[in-house]
């Protein structure tokens, strides 16, 4: 789970749930256990993501990895260990946390779809703090209504047949042996942790899918693309905190109180300390990099919250130019852009003259302007409408869609920038927060 969450793809899990495995039988043959009795104590337990078919495809490929991998260790007629499939971690959102619940569905779909013995649902609330009663039911009735009403206990491999699923799980096993055997290659699991490599690989794996969510070219529903603003979140209740990066599982630990977890870690230091991995010189690994989809523009939305509650304006005017059939499309991406960085909008319009948009605008002090229209109107109207809008006292001016060739005619009259699709969302956000905390 944890290398899920630090970024690894499908092919990278399954490489690395191997080469765990591999290690394991080492070390208890090492210790007189045989690889058979090892492999009977062995669980694959893995992450369910936020692609359906992949994560279906997945646990597919994990059973053909089984046998081979069991195969190669001289093994056979052996029962392949069983697969623990949980609902990731890494596609939780904290906002908006009752999206979460389609996407425990989703992914419970898939694990059992995949052909998972176990399933851990996560519940919706999980970020909330301790697990409260909504979220256990819930969690346990979404898989009640995949057994009771979509039968999913009833068909073996229902994937099967599919070419896109079948072509998909030869893939990822074909590339999930691949990667374990380049592990292998490298003095197996452990040393590659000690010498960084597995954390190269996936820190520049997490890099990637940071910049595709950064970009909403992987959208997180309910923040970076349709937030809700001004959204109550459910109530914060205990929260039980570990100095481990990896969450408290509240559902395999019932604390009895607040002191077991550092009464656990003492304990654990001081076995550290007997068995000299304390010492200086001894060897160490370098924590995983944890992280969630939808954490940086959370950040963004509790920045802009907390601007809003000390009265700063965190609010944008879109001046729509032209009729409804020109601007709805720029006005909606336009609004739903600002909302992920926790900024509300307000739609004016639609002007067809610069007296219009002046005499609307009468009274608002110091607003944020965005203004909204077709290419082909912005040549008409922009250069009278720019300086009028200075003069009245306008905070920041942007203008929706790509400049083009005007881009420095457009900057020189006053527009501090163009928004449209495909630039950088989290950075251009966070600059424009930036500069609204410098002003407060």
């Amino acid at each position: 789970l944890p290398y899920q969450e630090a970024g690894a793809s499908a092919v990278e899990e399954l490489g690395i749930l191997l080469a765990g495995a591999a290690e394991i039988l080492r070390g208890l043959e090492s210790s007189g256990i045989s690889p058979e009795e090892g492999l009977r104590s062995l669980l694959f337990r893995l992450a369910i993501g936020r692609d359906f078919f992949t994560g279906i495809a997945k646990l597919r490929a994990l059973r053909a990895l089984s046998s081979l991998f069991e195969r190669h260790c001289g093994l056979s007629e052996c029962t392949p260990p069983p697969i623990h499939a949980v609902t990731s971690f890494r596609s939780l959102s904290q906002r908006d946390p009752w999206v979460n619940l389609l996407r425990q569905t989703v992914e419970s779909f898939a694990a059992v779809a995949g052909g998972a013995e176990i399933l851990t649902t996560r519940a919706f609330d999980a970020l909330q703090g301790e697990v409260g009663e909504l979220g256990r039911r819930m969690a346990l009735n979404t898989q009640t209504i995949l057994r009771e009403e979509c039968h999913l206990d009833r068909i073996t491999d229902p994937a099967g047949g599919s070419w896109y699923v079948e072509d998909l799980s030869r893939q990822l096993a074909e590339g999930g042996w691949e990667f374990f055997r380049s592990i292998e290659a490298e003095g197996g699991l452990l040393r590659s942790l000690k010498d960084g490599l597995i954390q190269e690989r996936l820190g520049n794996k997490a890099a990637w899918i940071r910049k595709q969510i950064a970009h909403r070219k992987m959208p997180v529903t309910g923040v970076s693309t349709w937030a809700k603003i001004g959204e109550e979140i459910p109530s914060q209740r205990k929260v039980v905190t570990a100095p481990a990066s990896h969450p408290v599982d509240f559902d395999l630990c019932k604390l009895s109180d607040e002191g077991v977890i550092e009464e656990a870690l003492e304990a654990a230091e001081q076995d550290f300390d007997r068995l000299g991995w304390n010492q200086e010189g001894s060897e160490k690994i370098s924590a995983l990099e944890l992280f969630r989809e939808a954490e940086e523009f959370e950040a963004l939305q509790d920045r802009a919250a907390k601007l809003a509650q000390l009265g700063r304006d965190t609010s944008f005017l879109l001046l729509k130019l032209g009729p409804n059939s020109e601007t709805t499309a720029r006005e909606s991406f336009i609004a739903n852009f600002f909302a992920a960085g926790g900024m509300s909008s307000r739609s004016l319009g639609g002007f067809e003259t610069v007296d219009e948009c002046m005499e609307a605008l009468k009274g608002v002090q110091k607003p944020n302007i965005c203004i909204v229209g077709a290419d082909s109107r912005y040549p008409e109207i922009l250069p009278d409408l720019l300086p009028a809008l200075k003069k009245a006292g306008a905070r920041r001016i942007y203008m929706a869609g790509r400049p083009g060739d005007a881009e420095e005619k457009w900057r020189s009259a006053g527009i501090e920038a163009f928004i449209h699709v495909g630039m950088d969302v989290l950075a251009f956000l966070g600059e424009v927060l930036d500069t609204m905390e410098v002003e407060s």
